[in-house]
């Protein structure tokens, strides 16, 4: 009797626990679900809503951001939408380093392991501003980064 009692309690503290580790993964503070590329595989990523004031931004300090590709006025199909950067004085492979890409303002991706192209998926066609931001570590983007406005056509 005793033990079934201790076994009960046991179980629905197990179960509590699973109930809130679930809630916290799915909780309003993990807003945007991105993909990211980690040396050539794609997983997902979770901002909360302190990672999403990019409006606080982190002086550069010599490093510098370029898109390639494409070019300011393109016009591209939906289909194949690569964006290339070239980066200047920041090292993509330390320190968990990676750069962010935005379409029209909205963070579109988090690209790690020293990639420097990600192709954007889901853009609906028509004029849009695509922008990439280098960011540290710790997610501190680096106030100047690059645009590009492009026309996109299915």
């Amino acid at each position: 009797m005793l033990l079934g009692y201790i076994r009960s309690i046991i179980i629905s503290g197990i179960m509590l626990v699973i109930l809130v580790l679930v809630s916290a993964c799915t909780s309003s503070q993990m807003l945007d679900t991105e993909k990211i590329h980690t040396q050539g595989s794609e997983e997902e990523h979770h901002h909360g809503e302190e990672e999403q004031d990019h409006n606080l931004r982190v002086p550069n300090a010599g490093a510098v951001i370029r898109i390639l590709s494409p070019g300011e006025g393109d016009r591209i199909s939906t289909q194949n939408v690569i964006v290339e950067v070239e980066v200047d004085n920041f090292d993509l492979t330390e320190s968990e380093n990676h750069w962010h890409v935005y379409v029209d303002g909205k963070s579109w991706g988090m690209i790690k392991g020293g990639d420097t192209s990600y192709v954007l998926q889901g853009v609906d066609p028509g004029g849009h501003e695509i922008s990439v931001y280098l960011a540290t570590g710790t997610h501190e983007e680096l106030e100047d980064g690059s645009s590009v406005t492009v026309e996109m056509y299915e």
